[in-house]
């Protein structure tokens, strides 16, 4: 996949340089290469490949607190607010805690410019501390790792093949600190 780089820097690891522009033009062939490319891409996080949802049950350490999934901590990180943080942690599933993490009044300015960074530091934990799902996500090889869904969701992932997939983009960015390891709190991850 990113075997050939581009001179992007859209994500700059240390030296090495890794461009988020490779991987969406990956996607891009992709879409536009139909059939042929479906054994090179995943697109529904069910079943085999639930374990990259941001709802797939395993533990996840953020800020000083064990949450049960990525989407507990992604909903607790819009606020500072301990107590609020403490209701989303204890929530008894994802749903919930994205439900209560839509009730948080935030600052649009902030959380525009902070949820890439955010979402990239939780999914870097769910893989790096967990060696099975590390292990799975490094089997997926130089797939495309596309959010597809029904929901509407373009930025996190697509819909009819139509958005950002900022998730899928930041899953294959993960996959590739993993295999080519280096400190991932100095990843720039910017989208269009």
């Amino acid at each position: 996949l990113l075997a050939e780089r581009s001179s992007c820097s859209r994500i700059t690891p240390c030296a090495q340089e890794v461009c988020v522009a490779d991987i969406k033009n990956t996607l891009s062939s992709s879409t536009e290469s139909g059939n042929a490319m479906n054994k090179t891409r995943i697109t529904s996080f069910r079943g085999e490949y639930s374990f990259l949802s941001n709802f797939y049950s395993s533990p996840v350490h953020y800020q000083g607190m064990e949450f049960p999934t990525a989407e507990h901590a992604f909903q607790a990180a819009k606020t500072y607010n301990y107590e609020t943080r403490k209701n989303i942690l204890q929530a008894a599933t994802p749903s919930e805690a994205k439900r209560l993490g839509r009730t948080i009044d935030l600052d649009l300015n902030w959380w525009n410019d902070a949820k890439i960074d955010i979402m990239h530091e939780i999914v870097w934990e769910k893989f790096a501390s967990n060696s099975s799902l590390k292990e799975k996500l490094l089997a997926t090889g130089n797939v495309v790792i596309e959010e597809s869904n029904t929901w509407g969701d373009r930025f996190w992932g697509t819909v009819n093949g139509e958005g950002q997939n900022a998730l899928g983009i930041i899953l294959m960015a993960v996959r590739l600190e993993l295999v080519h390891p280096f400190e991932p709190s100095h990843i720039d991850i910017t989208f269009a």
